[in-house]
């Protein structure tokens, strides 16, 4: 286990939408929290396995598609 505070090593996703744009933007003693300028996601947990990130992306991208047919259909 990680101590907090230290930041991972390596790229991390977003654990919501397999980004790559992924930025902390606090960090210290308590951990590092990040913001995904993909999705907005703001939270500690990261990915750190690019073939996760890659089925996140994947699905991320398909539930866009889904809402956007979606709201086409209801107008």
């Amino acid at each position: 286990m990680e101590k907090a505070g230290k930041e991972p090593e390596g790229e991390v996703f977003c654990p919501r939408c397999g980004s790559h744009r992924l930025y902390y933007f606090v960090g210290g003693r308590g951990g590092w929290i990040y913001e995904c300028k993909d999705c907005g996601y703001h939270g500690s947990v990261v990915i750190e396995d690019s073939e996760i990130a890659v089925e996140l992306r994947e699905k991320w991208k398909q539930s866009l598609k889904n809402k956007e047919e979606n709201s086409e259909g209801q107008k």
